[in-house]
């Protein structure tokens, strides 16, 4: 097992969320590995694209 380490503030949609620190968890090694860092940079990607292009909308709205 690996310990994979997500920023939540990165992560974090807009000033509304709550700041706990980075969370952890454990993947085993491999795919389930690189599949995780994957789905996780296209979620933030996707958040950021948002934010950028709809500066307005909200944590819901996206």
């Amino acid at each position: 097992m690996r310990e994979v380490e997500i920023d939540s503030d990165r992560a974090a949609v807009d000033g509304t969320a709550i700041d706990v620190g980075p969370l952890t968890i454990k993947v085993p090694r491999g795919p389930t590995e690189s599949a995780l860092h994957v789905a996780i940079k296209s979620m933030q990607t996707t958040i950021r694209s948002a934010r950028t292009m709809y500066p307005k909308l909200t944590k819901q709205q996206i």
